[in-house]
């Protein structure tokens, strides 16, 4: 059991960190990796 909600807490944790970066961070990603994200 705390390993399945040690799991899910981090995916949980990974998935908000990741929206916020591409939220702020998106152009200038796409500019420095050359990835055509839609």
């Amino acid at each position: 059991m705390t390993l399945i909600f040690g799991i899910v807490a981090g995916l949980i944790a990974f998935a908000i960190g990741g929206l916020w970066y591409g939220l702020i961070f998106r152009d200038a990603w796409i500019e420095a990796s050359g990835i055509d994200m839609a």
